[in-house]
């Protein structure tokens, strides 16, 4: 009996450690030398073991306003980051307010994941996986 308890657990553990898991993470920033304000969208590949492909990057509003600053597929690797942006001005006023939630990537899957506010966000820095400085 305690066998065939170990032999479903080995069956189920996988399920749920071994998934697809992007966090996707929003911010307000400047670039060094430019007044001109951005939401920079952070993804990070937050799976143990399997690398994720982001196929898309956009914000939500009555339409998708997609985010184009860098080239896209991107391929991560477990706990890698990566970050691209769009300047504040070219969402619309409307949807400022929630901004910081409504960006959404796309997995080669299929499966979208939103974003949620990062509030853990150095003064300054780079945009992970570039050679830009914010």
């Amino acid at each position: 009996m305690l066998e065939m308890g170990f032999k479903i657990l080995d069956v189920i553990l996988p399920t749920f450690f071994n998934r697809r898991r992007l966090r996707v993470r929003v911010h307000r920033a400047y670039f060094v030398g430019s007044h001109q304000k951005c939401f920079v969208v952070s993804l990070t590949n937050r799976s143990s073991t399997r690398d994720l492909e982001v196929t898309q990057v956009w914000f939500q509003g009555d339409s998708q306003i997609p985010v184009l600053q860098r080239p896209l597929p991107v391929h991560l690797k477990p706990d890698q980051c990566w970050e691209t942006w769009v300047p504040v001005a070219a969402l619309p006023q409307m949807v400022l307010p929630q901004a910081l939630t409504l960006a959404h990537a796309r997995l080669s899957n299929g499966a979208v994941v939103c974003s949620k506010p990062n509030t853990n966000v150095p003064n300054y820095g780079l945009v992970l996986g570039s050679n830009f400085s914010r």
